[in-house]
């Protein structure tokens, strides 16, 4: 997948901010500051916030891990986290 292809969190959540914390924290995403983003538990996606030029990406972050990310990319749509 290229980077204009990629699919985007909202500009209201970009950056580290406590109220993202909370939001990502309460869809079972751990901050991981050497990746630069928020890493899910079962480390299938990563929200990319603070690593450019990927800052505000969701990306499939461990390998043949698909099926976990679609299920990821649509809570984060549900919890009106995408565009």
């Amino acid at each position: 997948m290229n980077r204009k292809d990629s699919i985007k969190i909202r500009e209201s959540f970009r950056g580290i901010s406590s109220i993202n914390e909370d939001i990502f924290k309460q869809l079972g995403y751990e901050y991981s500051i050497m990746e630069g983003g928020y890493i899910s538990g079962d480390l299938s996606t990563i929200i990319i916030i603070d690593r450019m030029p990927y800052n505000g990406m969701v990306l499939q972050f461990r390998p043949n891990s698909e099926e976990e990310y679609n299920k990821h990319v649509e809570r984060l749509k549900k919890k009106n986290v995408i565009k």
